[in-house]
C-alpha cells in the first residue's frame, strides 16, 4: 500500500490536472515534522498543523522568489527557533 502522503499528494495533483507538484520530498518531511513537534510541545497543540501550513505557504512564496526548498525550510526553522523556547526549557 502506498504511503498516505503520496496518495494524498497524487489526489490533489489530479484535481489540478498537473504533474507530481504536491508531493513532499523526503528532505522536507523531517524538518516539517520537527516543526510540528516543537510547536505542539511549546505552544497549544492546535498550532502545530497550522504552523506547518504557514511554513508550506512560506516555502512556496520563497520558491517563487528563486529560493530552493531546503533554504526556505531552513529560514522557517530559524524563525521558529526565535519565537519558541529552547527544547528542555
Amino acid at each position: 500500500m502506498a504511503d498516505f502522503l503520496e496518495e494524498f499528494a497524487a489526489a490533489l495533483d489530479g484535481r489540478l490536472g498537473t504533474g507530481p507538484d504536491a508531493a513532499l520530498s523526503r528532505e522536507l518531511k523531517n524538518p516539517l515534522l520537527d516543526l510540528a513537534r516543537v510547536v505542539a510541545h511549546s505552544t497549544e497543540r492546535k498550532n502545530a498543523p497550522l504552523a506547518t501550513f504557514i511554513a508550506g505557504r512560506y516555502v512556496e512564496l520563497r520558491r517563487a522568489q528563486g529560493a530552493d526548498d531546503m533554504t526556505a525550510i531552513g529560514e522557517v526553522a530559524e524563525a521558529a527557533e526565535k519565537l519558541l523556547p529552547a527544547e528542555g526549557d
